[in-house]
């Protein structure tokens, strides 16, 4: 489809490149969905929202890295933008809580409203811990993700770090957790 958008006339066949563009839109925003966590930042839609509108421009530019790169793997190169942005964003909340001296900067923003009691205390129990990435590794263990690999949404990709690295973050957590948990019984 890609290949076809970057071949075809757009003046001349407007209706075919319409279609082409409705369809390539919801494949490039049903993956991102699934790529990009809902506990992120204002539920991942900024992310999802950048990553998409550099996709689409990348589309109707045949000549683009990317607009090359999509014709080859569209699936994987959605994926790969989707976690620089989120690397990107990430980078961003660690200089913001730097200036401000502060570690819990990234989880309140990385939170899930809390709309339930159990939530709420399982957000507690996360805000207690000493190193907030070690806390998000753990959130992103909770919510499904692989520890490493390339196939799909895994923890290391998420935070820039090496599949060993999340592993031992997520045991150093559940560490951490039981330790957390037995102070409060």
């Amino acid at each position: 489809m890609v290949a076809a958008v970057q071949q075809i006339d757009l003046t001349a066949h407007r209706h075919v490149v319409g279609a082409l563009m409705d369809e390539l839109n919801r494949r490039i925003l049903r993956t991102l969905r699934s790529v990009v966590g809902t506990n992120r930042r204002d539920r991942g839609w900024k992310i999802i929202e950048e990553v998409h509108g550099q996709l689409i421009e990348a589309v109707l530019d045949p000549t683009s890295a990317d607009g090359a790169g999509m014709r080859e793997a569209f699936f994987a190169r959605l994926k790969f933008r989707a976690h620089d942005e989120i690397r990107r964003e990430m980078r961003e909340d660690k200089r913001r809580d730097d200036a401000a001296g502060g570690d819990e900067g990234v989880l309140s923003r990385c939170a899930v409203p809390a709309v339930q009691e159990g939530e709420a205390y399982v957000e507690s129990v996360l805000r207690k811990m000493k190193d907030p990435r070690k806390a998000l590794a753990i959130r992103l263990y909770m919510d499904g993700a692989q520890r490493g690999g390339t196939n799909g949404h895994s923890i290391a990709r998420a935070l820039g770090v090496s599949t060993k690295t999340a592993e031992t973050w997520v045991k150093e957590a559940k560490e951490e957790l039981k330790t957390i948990l037995g102070a409060e019984l």
